[in-house]
């Protein structure tokens, strides 16, 4: 079974990281606020997964 995060989840967090703020981020990739927010959340949880 793949454990890895998707890409999607990794570009979440660039643009989180690049916009400085989680408005300027889901407004950049066109998903709300609360999309944006789980996607990091699986990030984190994929990463814990992947180095469980």
């Amino acid at each position: 079974m793949n454990t890895e995060p998707s890409w999607d989840l990794y570009r979440s967090f660039l643009a989180v990281l690049e916009e400085r703020s989680l408005s300027g981020a889901a407004r950049r990739l066109g998903l709300t606020q609360p999309t944006l927010a789980r996607h990091l959340d699986a990030l984190v949880e994929g990463m814990r997964t992947a180095t469980a």
